[in-house]
């Protein structure tokens, strides 16, 4: 479920990448009404791309990188699949798993989180996720300093801002909040950009 839609079922496609003697897998699953391509346009561009490949010719990373962008840059589920693929074996070549690969800082152990849904008791965690971006920034601030109160002050919060702000009212949340116990903020803008992402940084 997400702040518009339920979904009962999705299909989707593993992708496998095979350099040398490794194999990498990724994963690409529009989500539909969602995701602004079909399975269709997925499959499709992979074959685009399969083709153009030259089997026994050297690519480097940059350059499989490069063309993964070049050929689904309208598709970044199959995007995200290939660049999965492709960072899964390279850090299968490097003996190191694909979270220290992408990331020297990443965490050995990510804690699963409670969603918190207006009774605590669905808490079961002291990680607790909110999803906000229903009514206005001020209500959502107003609702999140509600829902503290009702929780242990260890509480690590992860909010879900559902791609429901403008850059502005994101960084008005982000300043009034940051003085809780808060570990991410996911999805906080509309239609994001990376120029969006240093504005708010």
């Amino acid at each position: 479920s997400n702040s518009q839609f339920s979904y009962n079922k999705r299909t989707g496609y593993i992708i496998t990448l095979q350099i040398d003697d490794y194999f990498g897998y990724g994963e690409a699953s529009p989500l539909p009404f969602f995701s602004i391509e079909s399975s269709k346009i997925i499959l499709w561009k992979f074959e685009e791309l399969r083709i153009s490949l030259i089997p026994g010719e050297h690519y480097d990373k940059e350059e499989l990188l490069d063309l993964f962008h070049l050929f689904t840059k309208d598709s970044p589920s199959l995007n995200f699949g290939l660049d999965i693929a492709l960072y899964d074996i390279l850090s299968k070549k490097e003996g190191s798993p694909l979270s220290k690969y992408l990331n020297n800082n990443a965490l050995d152990v990510v804690n699963f989180s409670s969603i918190y849904l207006g009774d605590s008791t669905f808490i079961n965690s002291n990680v607790v996720k909110i999803k906000l971006g229903f009514k206005n920034v001020n209500s959502d601030i107003r609702f999140f300093k509600k829902v503290v109160k009702k929780l242990s002050k260890n509480t690590l919060f992860r909010i879900d801002l559902n791609q429901s702000y403008d850059v502005d009212d994101a960084i008005n949340l982000m300043s009034q909040l940051n003085k809780y116990n808060i570990e991410y903020i996911e999805e906080p803008i509309k239609n994001p950009t990376l120029a969006k992402f240093n504005q708010i940084k």
